[in-house]
């Protein structure tokens, strides 16, 4: 028996939205040398486990979930060095390989986000974040005060205040630092009666 074909686009955009499986593992060689930076990440070494995870990732033929996981490794590990433009450039990588699921791909996009709000990039840190807000991700209290600090640092007022105000409408109990946001961020942009 043959699928409609409502049935068969569903079954095709199930397939899109979640990726197949297959392939989600390491093989033999490149999953020794892993272990090995997973050993020495997990005895804070990351400058030497850097060596080898460049090592794994000069390995030929590792599949799209290898060179993830590598790259997500990578990441960690510069990100525990202070390393934050490598930090972020590796989990780039990481979603550029395709291995991913696209959860953890939202996953990884909020941390790139987050990365590059903390290393000064505010606006191309913020925008992120609401492109990923806009996809679907769900923005945690933590997120929309980073929202309104990113926009006010890059000295956006007007796009920081809609975040401001959603944090100031969340907050419970709203403290002296909420009020004071707004009456900053009204004054700042001539908004007397606010």
């Amino acid at each position: 028996m043959v699928d409609d074909a409502d049935a068969q686009r569903t079954k095709r955009n199930n397939k899109q939205t979640e990726k197949p499986v297959e392939g989600r593992q390491f093989s033999s060689k490149a999953g020794e040398i892993v272990h090995e930076a997973l050993e020495l990440v997990n005895e804070e070494q990351h400058s030497a486990a850097l060596a080898v995870m460049a090592k794994a990732l000069a390995l030929p033929d590792l599949n799209p979930y290898e060179k993830a996981t590598i790259y997500q490794m990578q990441g960690g590990s510069y990100y525990a060095i202070d390393q934050y433009p490598a930090a972020i450039q590796a989990f780039e990588n990481a979603i550029a390989t395709g291995g991913l699921l696209p959860k953890e791909s939202s996953s990884l996009r909020v941390s790139i986000a987050q990365l590059l709000i903390g290393d000064g990039q505010y606006v191309r840190g913020a925008q992120m974040m609401e492109d990923w807000n806009r996809n679907g991700g769900q923005l945690k209290p933590a997120h929309i005060e980073m929202l309104w600090q990113a926009w006010s640092h890059a000295e956006r007022y007007n796009r920081a205040l809609p975040w401001a105000e959603r944090w100031f409408n969340t907050a419970n109990p709203k403290e002296r630092k909420h009020f004071d946001l707004l009456n900053f961020m009204y004054n700042h942009l001539q908004m007397p009666a606010k």
